[in-house]
């Protein structure tokens, strides 16, 4: 079964089937921390923004909760931020370390 000839350019292009070396490894690896550092900003917000919703309906609290949620939620979202970026740059000095 051959690939159509677009097909085959690029993932030859993309070096399919060959080994990655250990640099090209680390930084597909920094690369997927870099990509999910917004997603877990963007979950931790809403998810302290929807857990004050919730306790503001419950107790009758409104607005209260919600924006005390929120605040918590922007706060969560920054800490993972800085957790995450972290644990890029101590890959990135690691791998600096290993050359």
């Amino acid at each position: 079964h051959e690939k159509p000839a677009p097909v085959k350019r690029w993932s030859e292009a993309a070096g399919a089937g060959k080994p990655r070396s250990g640099n090209q490894a680390s930084q597909y690896r920094a690369m997927l921390l870099a990509s999910s550092i917004g997603l877990s900003v963007v979950v931790a917000i809403l998810f302290g923004l929807f857990g004050g919703i919730f306790l503001d309906k419950w107790l009758g609290t409104r607005p209260w909760l919600t924006v005390a949620g929120l605040a918590v939620g922007v706060a969560a979202g920054f800490y993972n931020l800085f957790v995450m970026s972290a644990r890029i740059d101590r890959a990135q000095r690691e791998d600096a370390d290993e050359r």
